[in-house]
């Protein structure tokens, strides 16, 4: 059994994630935590095995969070779960400590891959901002290998 702890700012989130959560058979949902809330104390408490971040790109705090559950001892594991794909967010939720990011517009089955995925000890992207990201660097290589025979 997977536990799971959801920190979010919007009800909306919190209430869409018990939902789905609570009718995965492997995935218990053991707390929510909204905005304002001490979420370092709730993880200390309930020890989940998955923190589920909807992380707000404007909130400061949300980075220092994730960074520190990144040194809680224990093995809990962090999964950012944001907006539109916006690859400074991304970049920034890997950078401190995220074991995954999860676009907004994910559907439920990306949802529950994840959260398996980022508690087996992997990291989580999912397929569509691998291939975003598969296809800059593909790009960036195709760049480079110009530079190196003189074409531009």
């Amino acid at each position: 059994m997977i536990t799971v702890l959801v920190v979010a700012e919007q009800e909306l989130v919190r209430i869409g994630l018990r939902t789905l959560l609570n009718r995965t058979a492997d995935i218990r949902l053991i707390g929510e935590v909204g905005a304002g809330k001490d979420v370092l104390a709730e993880v200390d408490r309930l020890c989940p095995d998955v923190v589920v971040f909807d992380l707000q790109p404007t909130a400061v705090s949300d980075g220092y969070i994730v960074r520190q559950l990144a040194l809680v001892p224990g093995g809990r594991r962090g999964l950012v779960h944001s907006g539109p794909v916006d690859e400074g967010a991304m970049s920034h939720a890997l950078m401190t400590g995220a074991h995954g990011f999860l676009p907004i517009d994910s559907d439920e089955s990306a949802v529950i891959d994840a959260i398996r995925t980022v508690k087996s000890g992997r990291s989580y992207l999912g397929s569509r901002i691998a291939n975003q990201v598969m296809a800059r660097t593909r790009k960036q290589r195709v760049a480079v290998q110009r530079c190196g025979a003189g074409v531009s």
